[in-house]
């Protein structure tokens, strides 16, 4: 997961921002940090190049969920956008446009949905040049927080459903500005993650166990790790589901972390029970 600095690390004659956002040095060093994943959806970008979000919009913000709309996910289902009315306002955090905080590397899809939304609290009251943290909480959850872990805020189904913890309200609005519940792509790509872990679980589970294993069950354990990686398309997802198939299998999620490090790789915090709903 990327950092706020590693972009600085990264590109050091770019510190001072010198550069328009657009200019390969600073896409290239976004992509590299967030090792080709979307800060939002926590897919590999997939069909494009990807591109740089302003995380807060510069131009205009709309602070209300807005304006109906309509996604075609399946043949014959529409799913709408439960929006409330909201005029796009401006100025928007125009003062953040070249600030490296507020950038990230992300898919085209969801840069084009989540456009000027920025939902807050309060949202009512005359809009001024904006700045974060005066007197407003922002409902979008912050990837890059330090400490953040989409466990805590998310539980996942086996149809690759995202669901918002009971209560979390950032979640939810988080989930309906980011449509992170996208059924024809998100919703797909992690069921079929889910499938794929199904197909070797049985190795993983001997991997686990016997003293003598096969070519392929010596790959098995490693692999998995990189699932688990924040580097890895949909990880927390991944992470939830392998926790669920080792407990149903009376595998403790102890055993599989002494078996990485065994392999000098790092051990993973084990996800809570109820971040896997069946």
């Amino acid at each position: 997961m990327r950092t706020r600095q590693a972009v600085a690390s990264l590109s050091p004659q770019l510190v001072n921002f010198e550069p328009a956002w657009s200019e390969d040095g600073w896409f290239a060093a976004l992509h590299v940090a967030q090792h080709g994943i979307c800060v939002w959806c926590a897919s590999g970008v997939r069909g494009s190049p990807g591109t740089i979000e302003h995380i807060r919009p510069k131009a205009e913000v709309t602070r209300a969920l807005r304006t109906p709309g309509e996604e075609i996910d399946a043949p014959g289902h529409r799913r709408g956008r439960s929006l409330l009315p909201g005029e796009p306002l401006k100025p928007g955090y125009y003062t953040q446009a070249y600030e490296p905080d507020n950038l990230a590397y992300a898919c085209e899809r969801c840069q084009s949905w989540k456009s000027t939304l920025w939902p807050v609290v309060p949202r009512t009251g005359p809009w001024c040049a904006p700045s974060p943290g005066l007197g407003e909480e922002e409902l979008v959850l912050d990837p890059f927080a330090p400490g953040f872990d989409p466990l805590l805020h998310f539980r996942f189904t086996p149809s690759g459903e995202i669901l918002a913890r009971p209560g979390d309200v950032r979640a939810e609005v988080t989930i309906e500005v980011l449509g992170l519940d996208r059924r024809e792509t998100l919703c797909k790509q992690r069921r079929d993650l889910y499938q794929e872990l199904l197909s070797r679980i049985s190795s993983i589970r001997h991997a686990l166990s016997a003293s003598t294993l096969t070519a392929d069950e010596k790959r098995v354990l490693p692999h998995v790790a990189v699932c688990c990686a924040w580097s890895s398309s949909h990880a927390a997802f991944y992470r939830a589901a392998l926790r669920h198939e080792l407990a149903q299998r009376s595998l403790p999620w102890v055993q599989i972390n002494q078996a990485w490090t065994n392999h000098g790789q790092l051990a993973i915090k084990e996800p809570a029970m109820d971040t896997w709903l069946s």
